[in-house]
């Protein structure tokens, strides 16, 4: 994936033009932006040219939008994002220049994950560990009283389902802000070799990945299944997380997760049209669940290589506290 951005570069000689230039400032800078997206929109060009059969294409969308697609995962950006490091995966915003990275250091693998790997390729368990997990962080989750039926049941999973949808995207943004900001500390350490920088799980901008991994600590069996049961209505058993958000559609019982598609007869037309949205809108949200998945674990991988630089340097005579998380082994693979 990295070879797509990094064959993208920007010609932009500034430093002569600006010594020949006598204009106002605003001229300057009408030029200088206009320069800007010409030499971008060649670099686009040019890597479409050279690019290998096996690699995607970037092509130009509505609204000044370059896009990618991998499998029927979506990257876009335009010239503003990719000066300002952002990219959107699946509309999720991420730093531009993680893809740059090998797979070991990077501070987002679940980009990495959400490029290259198959829709829908995380399991039951941990997709509900996770729902479960996101439903606790929130306040407002409504449950089946006694006199609801019918339409009343159906309003109230999809309402509690928008809800941890909404808490998914905030969560899966301030997970990976704090990867990025976990990764580039441990980057840059033999720089400084000043402990005091690195990455602490105490800064308040922490303070909600912490809880949420917390949630995940505490998920057991007993609470998924009461969560599930009372918050998504979803009582089956399932083996795929696609399976578990297509569970009361449509498309209920539609996917086979070993074929990662459509298993069932179905009736043709509109019937079927509509059990092939439900399931491919199924796949982008376990996209984002295994985006999250990932970045989590990831997290308490990078503290532990963050915890091994402080023993090494209190080996020295120095006293630096560890610092520790919540065990979340139960959504590790």
């Amino acid at each position: 994936m990295g070879r797509v951005i990094l064959f993208i570069s920007l010609f932009i000689s500034v430093q002569s033009f600006a010594a020949s230039f006598n204009n106002t400032p605003s001229d300057y800078f009408d030029y200088l932006t206009k320069k800007t997206i010409e030499d971008f929109n060649s670099g686009v060009k040019r890597y479409n040219e050279k690019k290998k059969d096996s690699e995607p294409g970037i092509y130009k969308g509505i609204g000044q939008k370059f896009n990618i697609v991998i499998k029927n995962n979506r990257i876009q950006f335009t010239v503003l994002n990719y000066l300002k490091d952002e990219m959107y995966v699946n509309g999720f915003k991420v730093k531009r220049s993680t893809f740059g990275l090998s797979k070991k250091t990077t501070l987002i693998d679940s980009v990495i994950s959400v490029a290259n790997a198959d829709d829908g390729d995380l399991d039951a368990q941990a997709t509900q560990i996770l729902l479960t997990a996101l439903g606790g962080l929130q306040t407002n989750l409504e449950e089946v009283g006694m006199m609801c039926f019918m339409s009343c049941v159906s309003d109230v999973k999809k309402n509690n389902k928008k809800k941890i949808m909404d808490a998914l995207a905030r969560q899966n943004n301030d997970c990976n802000d704090q990867l990025y900001a976990q990764n580039d500390t441990i980057k840059k350490y033999p720089s400084y070799n000043m402990v005091s920088l690195l990455h602490s799980t105490f800064n308040p901008e922490f303070a909600s990945v912490k809880a949420l991994i917390q949630k995940v600590s505490e998920a057991n069996a007993k609470k998924v299944k009461d969560f599930m049961a009372n918050k998504m209505l979803v009582t089956k058993s399932y083996q795929s997380c696609v399976e578990v958000i297509t569970s009361g559609t449509v498309a209920d019982g539609a996917f086979n997760p070993l074929e990662k598609g459509v298993s069932v007869l179905t009736a043709g037309g509109a019937a079927s049209m509509r059990i092939e949205e439900e399931i491919e809108k199924a796949k982008d949200v376990c996209v984002k669940m295994e985006e999250l998945r990932t970045c989590l674990v990831t997290l308490k991988k990078n503290l532990n290589t963050i915890n091994s630089i402080k023993r090494s340097v209190n080996k020295a005579g120095y006293n630096v506290p560890l610092e520790t998380l919540p065990e979340i082994k139960n959504i590790e693979r």
